[in-house]
């Protein structure tokens, strides 16, 4: 499984559990691209208005295409899958440089 670093900027609602907060990251053609969720999609700390901001979280993916683009490797992705995740603007595929991406290592695997 893959994921795309992104910065959480912020709790937007911490009244319940869990928080719901804001993400985003710039993707490959420099336009901010901003989630709102659970905690729990982008991080493993447990976040509230009280955290300390920015904390450093993904957003799962899957790589749908890699190219080369003005001598960047660009990597498109897609966060509908695995977890349904879009943008505030109900975007879903993505262009990001290869250095944004992780890739997560799962036990056993």
């Amino acid at each position: 499984m893959f994921g795309i670093k992104t910065q959480i900027t912020r709790c937007i609602d911490d009244t319940g559990y869990p928080s719901f907060v804001e993400c985003q990251f710039v993707d490959a053609h420099g336009k901010i691209q901003i989630f709102n969720d659970k905690d729990a999609i982008f991080t493993t700390e447990t976040l509230d208005k009280n955290s300390n901001y920015p904390v450093y979280g993904t957003i799962s993916c899957e790589i749908v295409e890699r190219k080369y683009e003005d001598e960047r490797e660009i990597v498109k992705v897609n966060t509908n899958s695995p977890w349904g995740i879009e943008s505030l603007t109900g975007e879903t595929i993505f262009e990001v440089t290869v250095n944004q991406i992780i890739e997560f290592k799962h036990l056993g695997k």
